[in-house]
């Protein structure tokens, strides 16, 4: 394949690994269980000495399965009525216990996570769509509304035409229970403002979108100027929710197909039709010492707790763009990529050199091989732009979530011990929600989180047999489907006998 790169590197113009890279091999992890897949729990029960399991718990986070349970019933001969009393009564106790194991058992979440057993309410999901894309994509978005339910989540959606950012906020504070946002077609967004300080010390202002705005929801945005962007923000920055979005109305391709197509992507992923290996790559180009030197090896470390094989690229003699383009080609589970950018694209250095440059429609002719990406390079997802760098990562064959910067402060360039890690048991929404209360509350770089922008599905996770803590809330719904399973095996027992 020819690699469409602008610019060449000096170092090495062979696009295939020339490098010594620095790779760690499954076995080699800290943790050994913390990247197993265990597909059920069990919790066995006696009743009258016949051993019996009540329910299972699925790892993939659809439900409690009563399968289990009902087929065991069938065969106990269960025909008294005290023996059926006690039987429902244990069930149930079981269900609120696991209920409750499950819902202590997981990462810190933020405002809004925490539902499942103490309220009785499953999180609720808001899919937020452009009436301009809302009927060609009705049978994808239906099928991605009952691909949700089917994990425990309730998905209210909203198709919207002239609505103003402050009418969608307004909405989104009023949706009880409400863990995260998926945002379909073009949603209106805000712009904030901000000084800031240049690599070469001179001062500059940028202006930029920003969808913490519908994230953070507790607080006051205000425009002091009268210049039709925020500034200033009353209140606490950690956000309230997740949200995701899907734009594509500016890319090069049609609108409504790079949509189906992502839809169909995210459905094959969670019914595991699509698969990647495990294993991720970490590539950090020369930005500053502390990334290379610190930075790097933190986030390499972290994710060898949920990845087995890392490929680690970040000697500064060996990042460039050739390279980084050769790596994209291969199939990756997660991306990690700090890297310069000149406002649109990356550009990589060399001893203060430019050492090759990449840019978004390079990206879109390579097709990258993963499924998820974080990216640290200025400016990259400000969907505003033709083309924007951050939707090609997305809009490919594989790609189902990234996370990057609309502005110039970089994202996730503290605390990788407790993003990565979390996303054992963690989707990538309430992962980031976590991690951004860290950050805020330990008053490490918070106000970055401003320019942070989530596209993509927020609620995947980075396997679909991990299961996701905001869906493992047991309902009413399941209580009475283990009545009535029970009820009916009862029936049919007696009539046989």
């Amino acid at each position: 394949m020819n690699i469409p790169i602008t610019t060449i590197s000096p170092k090495n113009s062979n696009p295939q690994k020339p490098h010594q890279e620095k790779s760690f091999q499954p076995g080699d992890t800290a943790i050994k269980h913390g990247a197993q897949n265990v597909r059920h729990r069990d919790y066995p029960v006696r009743l009258k000495s016949v051993n019996w399991t009540a329910f299972s718990v699925d790892n993939r986070g659809k439900s409690l399965s009563l399968i289990d349970g009902v087929v065991q019933l069938w065969g106990c001969h269960l025909i008294s009525k005290k023996t059926v009393v006690l039987a429902c009564f244990v069930l149930l106790l079981q269900i609120g216990f696991a209920s409750q194991l499950l819902a202590t058992d997981s990462t810190p979440r933020a405002l809004a996570q925490d539902l499942g057993p103490d309220t009785g309410k499953s999180p609720v999901i808001c899919l937020i769509v452009k009436d301009t894309v809302y009927t060609p994509l009705e049978d994808r978005l239906q099928r991605w509304k009952s691909d949700k339910e089917n994990l425990g989540a309730t998905v209210v959606v909203k198709i919207v035409s002239n609505e103003s950012p402050s009418a969608i906020r307004s909405y989104l504070k009023n949706v009880t229970n409400l863990v995260g946002c998926l945002m379909v077609g073009d949603i209106p967004y805000v712009e904030y403002e901000w000084n800031f300080t240049d690599i070469d010390g001179t001062q500059k202002h940028d202006r930029f979108p920003t969808d913490l705005y519908y994230m953070n929801l507790h607080t006051n945005w205000i425009d002091k100027n009268g210049n039709g962007a925020y500034d200033t923000i009353s209140g606490s920055l950690t956000p309230d929710i997740w949200v995701g979005r899907l734009k594509a109305s500016n890319l090069s391709g049609g609108e409504t197909e790079l949509l189906k197509n992502y839809f169909d992507k995210n459905h094959n992923y969670i019914m595991g039709v699509l698969t990647r290996p495990r294993r991720a790559l970490v590539y950090v180009d020369e930005v500053t010492d502390y990334y290379v030197d610190e930075l790097a090896p933190a986030t390499v470390n972290a994710m060898r707790e949920i990845y087995p094989d890392i490929v680690s690229v970040y000697d500064r003699r060996y990042t460039n763009a050739t390279d980084y383009m050769a790596r994209l080609d291969e199939p990756f589970s997660l991306v990690r990529i700090i890297v310069h950018s000149g406002g649109i694209g990356h550009h990589f250095l060399y001893n203060g050199n430019w050492d090759g440059k990449i840019y978004p429609l390079d990206i879109k002719s390579l097709d990258p091989k993963a499924f998820f990406y974080v990216i640290t390079s200025c400016n990259d997802f400000d969907y505003r732009r033709r083309d924007y760098m951050g939707a090609w990562y997305l809009f490919g064959s594989y790609g189902l979530f990234a996370m990057g910067d609309s502005s110039v402060s970089d994202i996730l360039n503290v605390l990788p011990e407790r993003f990565y890690p979390s996303l054992k048991t963690s989707s990538f929404g309430a992962a980031y929600l976590a991690w951004a209360a860290q950050c805020v509350a330990r008053k490490m770089n918070p106000t970055n989180i401003i320019n942070y922008v989530l596209l993509g599905d927020p609620s995947l996770g980075i396997t679909t047999t991990i299961p996701v803590p905001e869906y493992s809330g047991i309902g009413v719904q399941t209580v009475m489907l283990a009545i009535l399973g029970i009820t009916i095996c009862l029936k049919k027992r007696i009539m046989k006998n």
